[in-house]
């Protein structure tokens, strides 16, 4: 969800680890939801890691204002999936269908990928927080929702 290039926190340097391993001998498409402090003055979409790993970004506004925003409240990315539905997003639906394998980090977008994923391509999903266990007794709707 998080740029994956250059890795700047926790669950990006681990997400960066595995794709760096991986595109040692595949080829390696990551598409990222936002931007981050790095991609500024003016982002773009592409960013070559490697011969073999291009990280995308998706440059949408709504999305990294939400997950932004969301994230400096201490909360949750919730509802990012139906975010997503919000625009067509062919170059990432594209990406899916041509995958051999989709690994998603963290949960908050996995029912948008799987509907957009063809049925034969294994969708992994690299969970490597304790989100539900923390969220689920806070006492209020976003942070709930994680636990469902």
């Amino acid at each position: 969800m998080a740029a994956t290039y250059p890795p700047r926190r926790g669950n990006q340097i681990r997400t960066w680890g595995l794709l760096s391993n991986l595109s040692e001998r595949w080829r390696v498409d990551s598409y990222s939801l936002t931007i981050q402090r790095t991609d500024l003055p003016v982002p773009r979409s592409l960013h070559p890691v490697t011969s073999n790993w291009s990280d995308h970004r998706t440059l949408s506004p709504l999305l990294t204002m939400w997950m932004t925003g969301l994230g400096r409240l201490g909360h949750p990315q919730v509802y990012t999936d139906q975010l997503l539905a919000l625009a067509p997003r062919p170059r990432l639906k594209r990406a899916l269908r041509e995958a051999d394998v989709v690994m998603v980090a963290p949960p908050y977008h996995l029912a948008w990928v799987r509907r957009h994923t063809p049925k034969g391509v294994p969708v992994v999903l690299d969970e490597h927080s304790i989100e539900a266990h923390m969220y689920c007794k806070q006492n209020n709707w976003l942070d709930r929702r994680v636990a469902l």
